[in-house]
């Protein structure tokens, strides 16, 4: 079984979509140039993707990579027919190699740095779409089929950007049913929300003097247990991160404000303006009055 991920900030982008009752021009071989997402809604549907047939049944879902051979190899006995919808997603998919590593061993949820405000990392959760499927949701999934097939056949105003919401849908519960039937649990550890509620505090608390006591008392727990759970999911102390996000906002002042050194270091909760300058410096390689220089030029 083939399995590719998708990143959580794939831009996806609906090119063609449709309902397609089996007739003779299926026995031909097609191609297109997207990926190609198919759900039957009659079955079966005897499909050949290059040189290796398939037997769908009603509510299987199968995905086909662009340029992709496919052909029906056999006609049903009776009616058959399957929603299909071509997109391309950017990035690509990233096929996942399934033959030494099984696909439940796959760290694909739960991507802790992109929690961080000052990061920028492209670290990202990661949707999970199987080749093959027959997902529980079906009749859920046949839903936004429809409404594709909908939006297609009469396009109106922001048609596309529906589609976009349809295809999405249709990735998510696919995702998330192939997770439920296949990984032993899909819940944040306990830890995690410690670490959710610390990130929240500092994005609001970070200019006031948090010290350790403070902390401890928001928290209703030890400064040292917080700091383990903080320094496992972010990868770095809690002192760090408080530093980078009062720079965080003095560059921002820096550029945007004529507020004075010692005025910006008062502001992100530092009154001490040559230590200001000092932590500034370790974080951005150069002083705060040189950066502002530099981009006031670029302005």
């Amino acid at each position: 079984m083939k399995y590719y991920a998708a990143s959580r900030l794939s831009v996806f982008d609906v090119k063609w979509a449709k309902q397609y009752y089996v007739n003779e021009s299926f026995y031909t071989y097609h191609y297109n140039p997207y990926y190609q997402l198919i759900m039957v809604s009659e079955g079966p549907v005897y499909l050949q993707v290059e040189n290796e047939k398939f037997i769908l049944e009603a509510g299987e879902t199968f995905l086909l990579n662009p340029w992709e051979r496919h052909m029906g190899w056999r006609k049903p006995e009776g009616a058959s027919a399957f929603f299909w919808v071509q997109f391309s997603p950017d990035p690509p998919f990233k096929e996942l190699d399934t033959s030494t590593k099984p696909i439940s061993e796959y760290e694909i949820l739960h991507a802790e740095k992109n929690e961080l405000r000052t990061t920028t990392t492209s670290d990202a959760d990661q949707l999970l779409i199987p080749r093959r499927f027959k997902p529980s949701q079906r009749f859920k999934i046949l839903n936004h089929f429809e409404d594709l097939d909908k939006e297609m056949k009469h396009p109106v105003g922001y048609f596309r950007f529906r589609l976009t919401q349809h295809l999405c849908k249709i990735l998510e519960i696919i995702s998330t049913d192939l997770l439920e039937q296949n990984f032993q649990t899909i819940t944040l550890p306990g830890s995690y929300h410690i670490y959710r509620q610390l990130l929240s505090f500092f994005h609001d608390f970070y200019q006031t003097d948090l010290t350790k006591e403070v902390i401890e008392k928001k928290m209703n727990r030890s400064y040292e247990h917080v700091s383990q759970v903080f320094k496992k999911h972010s990868g770095m102390n809690i002192v760090h991160y408080i530093h980078q996000l009062r720079i965080q906002r003095a560059k921002h002042l820096l550029v945007e404000s004529s507020l004075s050194i010692q005025e910006i270091a008062r502001e992100i909760g530092i009154e001490d303006p040559f230590y200001f300058s000092k932590i500034f410096k370790q974080l951005e390689g150069m002083p705060p009055s040189k950066y502002r220089e530099n981009n006031s030029r670029q302005r």
